[in-house]
């Protein structure tokens, strides 16, 4: 399944109910980036072929996959994907890179989608995970999530800013790029 990432922006989103979620998330903050990521995440899966077939890799401190392997876009794995990323705790850390190498791990993966609202934080740097997607030849559609409150700064990472090293990551692999899908 290999299809252009949609490139349409909105001034606002609903975010998804997550009231049903055994997890503590941060209250008080309105359209958080969270709920973008949520939002983004639910509305390229409701995208699917049923004959498709997905994983989710969580990442943050540490990566982690939602499934053991790539299940098929069925409504109930679809749905407990979106569940699933909704519920996410927040967490603090930007692991792309083992975000990333795991996602690779995953059998038969022919693109994937890199959401991201910092610059990597951990074990990589930016021009390791350039490296990193460039050599696995796997389109990658980088969607890179700004905050509104621009007290959390991208500082400058191997020399690229955060627009430009989505970019790169995108263009150098056939992928799509975009910022801020929807606000």
């Amino acid at each position: 399944m290999t299809r252009a990432l949609p490139t349409d922006t909105a001034e606002s989103f609903e975010p998804l109910d997550d009231t049903n979620c055994s997890t503590v998330k941060v209250t008080g903050n309105e359209n958080t980036l969270d709920d973008l990521v949520s939002y983004h995440v639910a509305r390229v899966l409701k995208t699917m072929r049923e004959s498709d077939t997905f994983d989710i890799v969580l990442y943050s401190g540490t990566a982690e996959k939602v499934f053991d392997q790539a299940v098929v876009a069925t409504k109930e794995n679809v749905d407990k994907a979106i569940e699933r990323v909704k519920c996410e705790p927040d967490a603090s850390g930007t692991a792309s890179g083992e975000g990333l190498k795991l996602a690779y791990t995953i059998k038969d993966v022919d693109h994937l989608y890199f959401i991201t609202d910092a610059r990597p934080n951990k074990k990589m740097s930016c021009n390791d995970i350039l490296t990193l997607v460039t050599e696995r030849k796997i389109p990658v559609n980088a969607i890179l999530l700004t905050p509104e409150d621009q007290s959390i700064e991208w500082h400058e990472c191997d020399g690229f800013t955060a627009v430009s090293w989505m970019e790169e990551i995108a263009l150098s692999t056939g992928g799509t790029f975009i910022e801020n899908p929807v606000r």
